[in-house]
Formats: structure tokens, C-alpha cells, sequence
């Protein structure tokens, strides 16, 4: 048996290209650990497993591989895998938008774990989530131990080109990289107890061996310990329970206030229509009224208070720009009201919903690029509001913000294009 001389004590573990403030976690895992910029720093023979957020395709054969590789265009592969004599590339392949996480049933314990605890909140933290993938059309090589509902992978392992492991995590996962790597090497220890040994029990941490004072300090651990857990435990239940709750109510506000930044045609005018009502004008859906024939405006708006006072409202909602042609089908509406009536609306109202698939906040004011337009149909007793101003004021209101008789009043005297600055985030 040849003698060795200078072997550090196992795992021996390799960090290329890890932050240095992440180094002390493995270093309170692990008896070896050694930090470098590149592998070419070092003898890989002289380790038992790589950790890395660079590409490890060009690692030693008997390195076992933990990845947290952040693609980008020159480099989007983590590693290389074979099936039969084919031989092809593994990495980040494409995106998913995807809200729901599968674990796969028959994950250990401490990994699951870990899946729940740290990644998932990364994950969800996220509009869209890197899929791992192999190209090659051979049957996939990845063991999943995270998914989407559509089968996509989220993070997972596959055979490197010498069959053994390679973890792939997405690169913000390496603030618990030494927690994930503890992970990693306790699963790999069954398979390889060589390089991989268990820890020596310290027998001076042995009841039978501690004293009256070790021992009540470490029961106190234990029980810290414990308290923990079940806190943990607690919180997740809460945070669950406030999820499925937020979601509720999102859904209900998607199908009303929220259709004010979304919705076109009559699911807009009925959204207008209740808030107006929560601004306590009197509305009156006008559809109801005109036969199927001779539609005009969508609402009239009144003040029980002031009898005096009634508005016609038109309503429309585009993927673009609002049309100024509008404004003129609002003067014929005008026109049949006179007709009617016998006298003018005491104001004329057009509310559009524009760009309405783009971010609210990012949006323009409403037909920005027709002042001269708007500033005639304000000469005439018009305003033009935005549903973006429209759904402020609502907000503003239900906070207190904002009065109803400020509402009322601004909404009344303006004329030309609403303005009004949110008063609360």
C-alpha cells in the first residue's frame, strides 16, 4: 500500500469563483476547503467535490459537481453528460413564468427540505425562472428536484461524462451554498464513504461523559433547537395561509377595481360604473336604455344633490392609443341629448383605458399626443379622464386621501384632461 504524505482530511472540497464572505460556511462543514479564481490554481486530484458558478465541464472525472452558474450569451452550460456514446451538453435552456413548484415524491428528507426552505422563496421572489436542460434529443439525463407543473426544471442533477453527480441550482442559491453542499456530501457518503467518510463523534459530547453544566447547556440547545423548528414551521403555515388569502382577494380585484387598468367594451363601462357609485355620483347604464340600434353614450352621471347637474360619459378601452374620433362621436351623442332634453349635459365625459396590456405606471397621459383636440373638447364643457387618474382617485378615496366632495368637485369642474397626482403608494 503506498504511504501518503500531506492528504488533507476529507471531503476536500474546491471553491472556484464563490464569494469570499460565503467561504466561512464551508469552512465550519467541511476539515478541507480550498477558495480559488480558477481550477487551474490547483491539483483537482487533490479533491473530492467542486462547488462552482462557473463551467465544470472541464473538472477532473472523479470531481463531484454542486453548480450555481449565472448564463448569460457566451455561456449558458454547466457541465457535459453522456448517453451510450453520445455525448452532449447540459445547462440553462429557456425560461418559465411559472408560479407552482413540484418536488418530486421521492426526494430525501434534507434535500426536501432545503427545496422548501431556501429555493422555492427564491424562486417565487422572481417574474421568471431559468429551465435546465440537456441538447440532445436522447431521453433526458436530469433527475428533477424542483419543477413546474408543465414538467420544466428548476433545479436538479444529471451524470457528468465519468457518471458521476453534477447539482444544478440557479446562481442566487449560492448564499446557501455551504448548507446545500452539507447536503449534497451527507447523500453522497452512501455512495462513496471514501471520499465522502462520516463524521468522528466527538465522545466528549456524550452525556455519560459531560458535566451537570454541559449538559443543562445542552438541553438548552436542543430545546432552542426544537423551538426553532416548530417556529419555522408556524411561519410557514402563516405565510401559506396569507398567500392562498392574497390570491383570493387578487382574483376578486382582477374581476372589478382592477379592470379599470385592464378591460375593454362592457366589462370597462361597468367598472367605471361602480366607481363612480363609490364616489356617490348617481349612474345610470345607459345600454339598458338605447334600443340595440341607436346606442349613444354609455352612462349619464347625476348629484342628488344638485339636480341641475347630469353628464353624458362615453367609455372605451384600446390596446394602443385612444382614437380622437371619439370626442366627436361624444359631440353627436351630445347633440341627440339636446335634442331630447331640451337643453346641454351640463358636462360631457370620455374615460379611456389605453396601452392597456403595458404597465400602468409606465403609461402616458391620456391621449398625449392630441392637446389641441383635447383643449377643444374641454372649450365645449368636456373632460377626458384616464383610467389610470381614475383608478388614483378611487384608491385615494377608500384611503382617506381623499374626500368625497373633493372627488365629486374635481371630477365636476375640470374640464380639457384630468389631472390628479396619487396622494399614497
Amino acid at each position: 500500500m503506498n504511504r501518503i504524505f500531506g492528504a488533507s482530511p476529507r471531503p476536500r472540497v474546491l471553491l472556484e469563483r464563490i464569494p469570499e464572505d460565503l467561504h466561512k460556511g464551508y469552512r465550519d462543514r467541511f476539515p478541507t476547503v480550498v477558495a480559488v479564481d480558477t481550477k487551474s490554481a490547483v491539483d483537482q486530484a487533490e479533491f473530492d467535490l467542486l462547488v462552482t458558478t462557473w463551467n465544470s465541464s472541464n473538472s477532473d472525472d472523479h470531481l463531484r459537481v454542486i453548480s450555481f452558474l449565472e448564463p448569460n450569451q457566451y455561456n449558458d452550460v454547466i457541465d457535459t453528460s453522456r448517453s451510450g456514446a453520445n455525448r452532449f451538453s447540459v445547462g440553462w435552456v429557456g425560461s418559465s413564468r411559472a408560479r407552482e413548484f413540484h418536488i418530486p415524491p421521492e426526494s430525501p428528507p434534507e434535500l426536501r427540505k432545503f427545496i422548501e426552505n431556501r429555493l422555492i422563496p427564491i424562486l417565487k421572489e422572481k417574474p421568471e425562472n431559468r429551465v435546465l436542460g440537456q441538447r440532445s434529443d436522447t431521453k433526458s439525463v436530469i433527475t428533477a428536484f424542483l419543477k413546474t407543473a408543465r414538467g420544466g426544471v428548476l433545479a436538479g442533477r444529471f451524470p457528468r461524462d465519468s457518471g458521476l453527480d453534477c447539482w444544478a441550482f440557479p446562481s442566487e442559491v449560492i448564499t446557501y451554498g455551504a448548507e446545500c453542499t452539507a447536503v449534497a456530501v451527507d447523500l453522497w457518503s452512501l455512495q462513496d464513504v471514501e471520499r465522502f467518510p462520516k463524521p468522528v463523534v466527538d465522545w466528549t459530547r456524550e452525556p455519560r461523559w459531560q458535566t451537570i453544566a454541559e449538559s443543562s447547556l445542552t438541553k438548552e440547545l436542543v430545546d432552542l433547537s426544537q423551538l426553532r423548528e416548530l417556529t419555522l414551521e408556524r411561519l410557514k403555515a402563516d405565510e401559506l395561509a396569507l398567500e392562498q388569502r392574497l390570491a383570493q382577494i387578487r382574483s376578486r380585484v382582477d374581476a372589478d377595481e382592477r379592470l379599470l387598468l385592464t378591460a375593454q367594451s362592457d366589462e370597462l363601462v361597468r367598472a367605471v360604473e361602480r366607481c363612480l357609485i363609490e364616489i356617490e355620483f348617481e349612474v345610470r347604464y345607459m345600454d339598458e336604455v338605447w334600443p340595440a340600434g341607436d346606442r349613444r353614450e354609455d352612462l349619464r352621471v347625476s348629484l342628488p344633490a344638485d339636480p341641475t347637474w347630469t353628464n353624458i360619459t362615453e367609455i372605451r378601452g384600446y390596446a394602443r392609443g385612444a382614437e380622437v374620433r371619439d370626442l366627436l362621436r361624444i359631440g353627436r351623442f351630445r347633440s341627440r341629448y339636446v335634442q331630447d332634453e331640451k337643453h346641454l349635459p351640463s358636462c360631457s365625459w370620455y374615460i379611456a383605458n389605453e396601452f392597456l396590456s403595458e404597465d400602468p405606471a409606465q403609461r402616458p397621459p391620456v391621449m398625449h399626443s392630441n392637446n389641441k383636440e383635447i383643449e377643444t373638447f374641454g372649450e365645449d364643457d368636456g373632460l377626458v379622464i384616464g383610467t389610470v387618474t381614475l383608478f388614483d382617485m378611487l384608491m385615494d378615496l377608500r384611503r382617506s386621501e381623499l374626500t368625497q366632495d373633493e372627488a365629486q368637485r374635481l371630477l365636476r369642474e375640470s374640464r380639457g384632461r384630468l389631472t390628479y397626482q396619487r396622494r399614497t403608494a
